[in-house]
């Protein structure tokens, strides 16, 4: 069944999730890290990542391959947070309401 779905997952669904769960990310991100490199603005930038990130479901291709993304890209950005006045912090939506 799961193959099946993998299979037939199309273009659109596929470039939809990664466009709004990954893409959007990455843009909001830059834009924001832009700000904080001006004099006297400084902020934390905070990512909302899944489990998904890190245990997969073969029913959701794009969520999966999109949430992994954004855990991978959180990290890329907390590496260069150095050259900012400002933070990038990860939080697992999946774990708040433990």
């Amino acid at each position: 069944m799961g193959s099946t779905v993998t299979l037939e997952f199309g273009e659109e669904d596929w470039e939809d999730v990664i466009s709004v769960s990954l893409s959007s990310a990455f843009y909001l991100s830059q834009a924001t890290a832009r700000h904080f490199v001006e004099p006297g603005h400084e902020g934390k930038i905070i990512s909302m990542a899944s489990v998904l990130s890190f245990q997969g479901r073969i029913l959701m291709p794009s969520y999966t391959a999109a949430i992994t993304g954004l855990a991978n890209l959180t990290r890329a950005l907390s590496d260069a947070a150095d050259y900012v006045h400002g933070a990038i912090l990860p939080v697992d939506a999946g774990w708040l309401g433990r």
